[in-house]
């Protein structure tokens, strides 16, 4: 049997690993070809005017999910085309026109639910391109919040709150913000991983009374002679900070939290990684490039698990590291890490001919 002591070091080391709290990893971008493009929004078209001139009866879910399949694949000029119909349908009398385009929004902004959800991690703008479905999406969001359908899953819930962060910047109107406040303050119902996400939306809205208490409670902790709640304090202090976009105050946050971890020798690459990123999101270039190099130094490392690592494509494609990316003293790190990309790709074989 393993003793207490053990038990509690394993549970600290999953806690401070934390995971990377910047942009999801993105794979290779499929290579397209203007022909090819307009070739898939021909078919969009096509099928747009399929489905909003067919009769409802018509409008069985296997149609509806080739359409709105059609208007993920193109992209920005697919969501341009859906919001085109959306002001059309809404100007007219027929409200079953008007459903039809709901219909396919509702879907999209499922399917886009589901994409995020696949993604390692987040990033705030992650949603925005679903701006373009506004207002009609962001009302769908938000039914999923606070309406929760029956067939909607209760656990899903937390999804949402970041595309309405994206899709309300400045936040809804006063009515919705109150019932948004009313669940944020459900402690008896909501669970608390819910509670922080509205905490966070709250915050951004303008309405910072929840968060105050939380941060004024962690530093409370945070200055415990218990090095193990001291330390957990820091930490999620500084993912707080990233979480209701204070960047600035995150970076700081994270140095005090990797100087008490590295004191006590639990760090791993995606801590570093995360205070990078608040680093660059507050425009602080050389201290981003100290802490990407410090992930780097022990992200290889024998000593530390393979899932604590940050992969490759964060460093290539995470949109909140932008600020350093063209740095050449970026560009030698990450080559000595990882090789140069050619390198990798004819390692991966994705170099190889098609047969």
């Amino acid at each position: 049997m393993k003793s207490r002591t053990f038990v509690a070091q394993t549970l600290l080391l999953a806690f401070l690993a934390g995971g990377v709290v910047g942009q999801p990893t993105k794979g290779q971008a499929t290579q397209t070809t203007p022909a090819t493009e307009q070739a898939r929004m021909a078919e969009l078209r096509k099928a747009l005017d399929a489905w909003f001139a067919a009769d409802p009866r018509d409008r069985d879910e296997s149609t509806r999910d080739q359409v709105v399949a059609k208007v993920m694949a193109t992209g920005r000029g697919g969501l341009d085309l859906l919001a085109h119909w959306s002001r059309r349908t809404a100007q007219s009398e027929d409200r079953k026109l008007d459903l039809a385009a709901r219909t396919l929004i509702g879907q999209v902004a499922l399917r886009w639910l589901k994409k995020v959800e696949k993604s390692p991690t987040r990033y705030a703008g992650q949603y925005g391109g679903l701006g373009r479905l506004q207002p009609v999406v962001g009302e769908f969001y938000m039914r999923l919040l606070l309406d929760t359908p029956q067939w909607y899953p209760d656990t899903r819930r937390w999804l949402v709150i970041p595309a309405l962060r994206d899709l309300y910047p400045k936040g809804p109107d006063p009515e919705t913000i109150e019932q948004v406040e009313i669940m944020a303050n459900n402690v008896e119902v909501e669970p608390e991983y819910l509670r922080l996400g509205l905490a966070y939306a709250l915050a951004q809205w303008g309405r910072r009374d929840l968060i105050k208490v939380k941060i004024r409670a962690l530093e409370k902790q945070a200055a415990s002679e218990e090095a193990e709640v001291a330390l957990l304090a820091k930490r999620d202090l500084a993912k707080i900070h990233y979480g209701i976009r204070d960047y600035a105050f995150g970076a700081v946050a994270y140095r005090e939290f990797l100087r008490a971890a590295e004191s006590a020798r639990i760090v791993f690459p995606v801590n570093y990684y995360n205070a990078a990123c608040c680093m660059c999101l507050s425009g602080d270039r050389r201290s981003a490039l100290e802490f990407l190099e410090k992930c780097l130094a022990i992200n290889n490392s024998a000593d530390v698990d393979s899932s604590m690592r940050v992969k490759r494509a964060l460093f290539d494609s995470d949109p909140e590291i932008n600020l350093v990316r063209k740095d050449p003293r970026f560009v030698l790190m990450v080559e000595k890490a990882f090789g140069k990309r050619e390198q990798e790709d004819r390692r991966n074989g994705k170099n190889k001919a098609p047969r």
